[in-house]
């Protein structure tokens, strides 16, 4: 798969948190620190589908949610670019 696919999976997982029923996140939820307990807490589940040999499609279903919520708190707290 080549990046600009990826991008288009991630870029559509984002939609798709942002449509979310009665999507409005609260400031708690906003917090850099909120995000990485979301992230931490997919990243398990996402351990644990892969580990489970009929569940490799849903351990990659996490990992593009996980790209997409590291993507949503870059958004939110205006992440510098890498100093080459």
């Amino acid at each position: 798969m080549k990046r600009d696919e990826v991008y288009k999976l991630v870029d559509g997982e984002r939609s798709h948190q942002d449509k979310a029923a009665d999507y409005n996140l609260s400031v708690e939820e906003r917090s850099i620190a909120s995000h990485l307990l979301m992230i931490d807490k997919a990243l398990i589940e996402a351990k644990k589908d892969y580990a489970s040999y009929d569940s490799k499609r849903k351990a990659l279903e996490s990992v593009r949610s996980i790209a997409a919520l590291a993507v949503r708190c870059m958004e939110l707290h205006d992440t510098p670019a890498r100093n080459a």
